[in-house]
């Protein structure tokens, strides 16, 4: 079943283009210039109703323009291209109605090959030849949720969709149980539907509602008999409310980590060094290559190697952040958002733990901690990054 659905096309904002833009169609006629899609750039893609006639969707976008929406109000030299019932049809937006432009569907070669766009998929009829893709026309294109309901993400169905949708595989890491990677996913997904869209009303009326529920929750956890948390995890917690009880067991590693940082001093005993004081060497960490990586920089580079550690983290999550901001389409906003929150997520508990500012779990610090899983994964989610950085270059 194909999907009904309209772009909206507006001349570049370059001084070159000043010549055709805001023009009538039949001024640009008579002064020998065609509709061409060189000199246009998309600004808007979305789902519309079947039937929907390009006068309903201009007045539609003139009264409520889409967040998603890049361009300038909508007006004459603009173009429409919609799909609709298996058709895709590109209209011009004169000043005193619409008019249909075939020839603005069609992008010339060096070898005189036409391109057809059709609902199944591109088509490339004609010669073999190189192809210089000038745009992208999304006209039959799978939605993921938050693409799907950009425009009604703040609708309450829609939220409560989306928070069985999530809640779905946090049940599953949490039954693992794994409650540090529970977090890290929950506030990841929360900075994507932001991302989204969400309103900052409704983020205040959630915080006022959450502030005291996780008090509440707190002080029950640290009652004795309690069936929320695991022993092991209500340990950790209490070992951070009162660590000089639990000094021998649960706040051990966390107590050994804050000497190991503040024997480092400035600039730290050196490189994978040999001193027999090494709370490393002497075996006081017992996951010095993951989970307490922070310590041993700490020790071995000092103040100056930790500081340099978290602000080149620091720069990946901003240019992540930087890339996101200069997408195209909120795909590429959410992608690189959530990688980029990821990254600081993970590395703000990490660091956290060994420093003492949060309590004692296991979360490996970004591109530092030893685990192929970890470092094969955070590629993986920079290469996504990289792509969606590549795309303005690639479709402008």
């Amino acid at each position: 079943m194909s999907t009904s659905q309209c772009a909206v096309y507006q001349v570049k904002e370059t001084p070159e283009y000043r010549d055709v833009r805001f023009r009538s169609y039949e001024k640009l006629r008579s002064e020998g210039k065609s509709v061409s899609i060189e000199n246009y750039q998309q600004v808007y893609i979305g789902r519309i109703k079947p039937g929907e006639t390009p006068a309903d969707i201009k007045t539609r976008l003139q009264k409520q323009r889409p967040k998603n929406f890049k361009g300038h109000s909508i007006g004459c030299s603009d173009v429409l291209v919609i799909t609709d019932a298996g058709e895709t049809t590109a209209y011009y937006i004169n000043k005193d109605g619409f008019i249909i432009v075939p020839e603005f569907l069609t992008i010339k070669s060096s070898s005189d090959t036409r391109l057809s766009i059709d609902t199944t998929g591109y088509e490339i009829e004609g010669k073999k030849g190189t192809w210089l893709a000038q745009d992208y026309i999304l006209m039959n294109e799978k939605k993921w949720f938050l693409m799907e309901h950009e425009e009604d993400i703040n609708d309450k169905f829609t939220l409560i969709k989306y928070a069985v949708l999530a809640g779905i595989p946090l049940a599953l890491i949490l039954i693992e149980p794994n409650l540090s990677t529970t977090i890290c996913t929950a506030l990841m997904i929360c900075l994507m539907i932001y991302i989204a869209g969400l309103s900052y009303k409704f983020i205040g009326t959630v915080l006022i509602i959450l502030v005291p529920i996780a008090v509440i929750f707190l002080s029950i956890v640290v009652q004795p008999n309690q069936k929320i948390l695991k022993d092991y995890q209500q340990k950790r917690i209490l070992a951070f409310i009162e660590p000089e009880k639990y000094e021998s067991d649960e706040a051990y590693q966390q107590k050994n980590s804050v000497m190991a940082i503040g024997s480092g001093q400035l600039t730290g005993k050196g490189l994978d060094n040999n001193t027999t004081t090494s709370v490393k060497n002497g075996n006081f960490i017992l996951e010095p290559q993951t989970d307490f990586i922070f310590a041993i920089i700490g020790e071995e580079l000092g103040f100056v190697g930790g500081c340099i550690i978290i602000a080149l983290l620091l720069l990946i999550v901003i240019q992540c952040i930087l890339v996101g901001i200069r997408s195209q389409d909120l795909a590429g906003r959410i992608i690189c958002c959530g990688v980029g929150g990821l990254i600081g997520i993970q590395s703000f508990i990490n660091i956290g733990v060994a420093t003492k500012i949060l309590p004692n779990t296991g979360v490996p610090l970004p591109f530092v901690s030893y685990g192929l899983t970890s470092l094969v994964s955070l590629y993986i989610g920079i290469g996504l990054v990289l792509n969606v950085g590549l795309q303005p270059k690639k479709y402008q």
